[in-house]
């Protein structure tokens, strides 16, 4: 049996490459709205799309109150990571004009930290400084962060 992958989306269009991307690697991939319940055969859930989350404006997907719940695995991607920050009780992400697109639409490349014992860095296989490209233009600051969520890249 395949594993069932839910992925919400504020709306359906934002996660066209994400969808494709599970179902190559072999996962059922169900899609649901902000309010649906998470399926009890769910193996985990990915929250993406482009755009703000705004904690207070923008009620938290249901679907990620039950998954942090059952403790399933969540990939939150850009607006993901600001409503899953959002779900752990941390503040809206704030300006980051730094890590912006200039003029002509070209990405700005910059320096994160990985983390040792994130996610991400264990992924990797190591953790340090490295430089990535940037399309966003906001950022969770440590002080905005959700009680119980780990710093994986700064």
């Amino acid at each position: 049996m395949l594993p069932t992958i839910v992925v919400v989306a504020p709306a359906p269009f934002a996660t066209a490459g994400v969808v494709e991307q599970l179902r190559k690697a072999g996962s059922l991939v169900l899609a649901a709205h902000l309010n649906d319940p998470l399926p009890p055969h769910a193996a985990g859930l990915v929250l993406a799309a482009k755009g703000p989350f705004e904690p207070g404006g923008t009620p938290v997907p249901r679907a990620l109150e039950e998954a942090i719940e059952a403790d399933l695995p969540i990939l939150a991607i850009d607006w993901g990571m600001q409503a899953l920050n959002a779900a752990y009780g941390g503040k809206a992400p704030r300006e980051t004009p730094q890590h912006a697109d200039n003029s002509e639409g070209i990405p700005s490349r910059h320096h994160v930290f990985l983390t040792l014992g994130g996610k991400v860095a264990s992924v990797i296989g190591g953790a340090g400084v490295v430089a990535v490209t940037s399309r966003h233009r906001t950022g969770i600051s440590e002080g905005d962060r959700g009680k119980g969520l780990m710093t994986s890249a700064y």
